[in-house]
């Protein structure tokens, strides 16, 4: 703290006294919300009617929680701005009109620590009762105890707190500080962590309709191909025949024209029409010899 000016440490004074309020509403909007999740997943069940009486109990312990921290925390000097005056930092004589710091801090992470236990626990209990398979009771109590992630978070700003010191106030805030945005992360996370599976679920549905679909259209495209080849093939074979046909054609004689020499063209020979000789068979007209 020696080598930290007035100013700096009235900067500091400040970002812990105004980041304490919106830590203090996420805080008890995110318990808010899960309790809100178990009412609407556990509250209506027949097997537990008094579920719903812990859960009202429960939301009335995290308001009062809420309203007992923010509260203190907004007025804990008299005037205000003696929050942040550096000059009054650890002179407990001198800030006669101002709560303790540290207690406050402390008693404040330690009922936030119960409240998550017990909102963890909550919904253990009542998955046990439920008529389903040991296997999905544990699939569905790993999930919510994935919250213990969060009380994690929750006991060590609560460590780091509790471990301030005055002598070097600017560098022991910090840890607190990173634990504080750590918990709150993990809060809203933990709070979505019962409706991920769902989600999972239809995004898998749908990559597998999209690669069965690829599938028939890939099957599809190969026996079109495979037709559209088999049916030039054959074309080709025609064409080659024919032009293997047409160099049978018989020569037309310069006697004879087109019309009068007009050989079958389509067979395995050429047929003249007058003689019903094959051209290439028939014998010339002059005797051998001459």
């Amino acid at each position: 703290m020696d080598t930290v000016s007035l100013k700096d440490v009235e900067e500091l004074l400040k970002l812990i006294y105004a980041g304490n309020i919106p830590y203090l509403v996420l805080n008890s909007t995110t318990k808010t919300s899960v309790l809100l999740f178990y009412f609407r997943l556990f509250g209506t069940l027949g097997t537990r009617p008094g579920f719903r009486k812990l859960l009202f109990a429960t939301q009335t312990l995290v308001v009062l929680w809420f309203v007992g921290s923010i509260l203190p925390g907004i007025f804990r000097c008299h005037p205000i701005h003696d929050s942040w005056n550096p000059k009054l930092l650890g002179e407990p004589d001198v800030r006669h009109d101002c709560i303790n710091d540290n207690t406050y801090y402390f008693s404040s992470s330690v009922l936030n620590v119960a409240l998550d236990l017990w909102i963890l626990l909550l919904p253990i209990s009542i998955i046990w009762t439920l008529q389903l398979s040991a296997r999905r009771k544990v699939g569905l109590s790993a999930i919510f105890l994935l919250g213990g992630f969060l009380c994690g978070a929750s006991i060590g700003r609560a460590y780091t707190i509790a471990n301030v010191s005055l002598s070097d106030f600017s560098y022991d805030t910090a840890p607190s500080a990173v634990w504080s945005s750590v918990e709150i992360s993990f809060g809203i996370i933990c709070a979505c962590l019962p409706t991920i599976p769902p989600v999972f679920q239809f995004c898998s549905r749908r990559v597998r309709n999209a690669t069965s679909q690829r599938r028939t259209t890939l099957e599809s495209n190969a026996v079109w191909y495979s037709e559209s080849t088999a049916t030039r093939g054959r074309q080709n074979e025609r064409r080659y025949l024919d032009e293997e046909l047409t160099t049978l054609r018989p020569a037309y004689s310069n006697s004879k024209g087109p019309s009068e020499r007009s050989g079958i063209r389509y067979g395995a020979e050429a047929i003249d029409d007058n003689e019903g000789v094959p051209v290439a068979m028939r014998r010339s007209n002059q005797p051998s010899g001459w």
